[in-house]
């Protein structure tokens, strides 16, 4: 599958440079999944009643928290070509510059 980028090429115009969004923009999004982690082993380690559930619903949040991060950086392409800058943003609804 081509990316969104190729599709909307002029023709003659050529992508010069391919850009990425750097995982520091998401640092705290992976920070807070990393804690939902930690509090879901601490939860796991208490011999609460409910400790099973609340370390359950953690570790859901933190994947989840971590994979919505992932798939924001995935889907946005950043492209510099020799006539202009193309940006997109998005997987479902895109967003485009």
């Amino acid at each position: 599958m081509a990316s969104y980028v190729e599709s909307v090429l002029a023709p003659g115009e050529r992508v010069v440079h391919r850009c990425a969004v750097s995982h520091w923009n998401f640092a705290l999004s992976y920070l807070i999944g990393a804690l939902c982690f930690v509090g879901a082993a601490a939860a796991a380690y208490m011999k609460w009643e409910r400790s099973p559930l609340i370390a359950a619903v953690l570790t859901v949040v933190g994947v989840v928290v971590i994979m919505v991060a992932s798939i924001r950086r995935g889907t946005t392409e950043l492209v510099l070509t020799d006539r202009r800058i193309i940006a997109k943003r998005g997987f479902i609804a895109r967003a485009t510059v």
